[in-house]
């Protein structure tokens, strides 16, 4: 079993799999703590960029949409959404991204980060809205200023 988990995460290759890496694969999919500073990982937009979670460390707070069966009308939807919102996510000093690839793999969510990698809150795909979204990021200003 673990073997073939390792194997289907692209982590190893099929004969060989690493108590160490597993358990990082294991914290970052299946141990994602509120609260904890998440490890680096990389991702790539439907815009076709990447990035780091590094790229974004003390610079802005990060909403990460990671829905690997997302269709292109639900993907233009929501960056449609999140265009017509930006002035709200730019005061809040967050940057929306909606994820196509991950690695190490994530679960599907709605990833709330703040600026120091530190995990604020996964929303599930079937219950989130750009409203909860920033009550969330006020109310973690709200308790994290002065």
């Amino acid at each position: 079993m673990l073997k073939k988990t390792c194997w289907e995460a692209g982590l190893f290759s099929k004969n060989f799999c690493s108590e160490t890496f597993w358990i990082r694969y294991t914290r970052l999919t299946m141990n994602c703590r509120i609260g904890e500073r998440l490890s680096n990982f990389t991702f790539k937009t439907y815009e076709e960029q990447s990035f780091s979670l590094w790229d974004f460390r003390q610079k802005s707070h990060l909403i990460l949409i990671w829905d690997p069966s997302l269709t292109l009308t639900a993907q233009s939807k929501i960056l449609r959404e999140r265009e017509e919102q930006i002035q709200r996510w730019n005061w809040l000093g967050l940057k929306v991204l909606i994820v196509k690839e991950v690695s190490p793999a994530l679960d599907p969510g709605v990833y709330a980060i703040d600026r120091f990698a530190e995990l604020i809150r996964i929303f599930p795909l079937t219950d989130w809205s750009w409203d909860m979204l920033e009550k969330e990021f006020l109310y973690y200003e709200a308790c994290h200023c002065g």
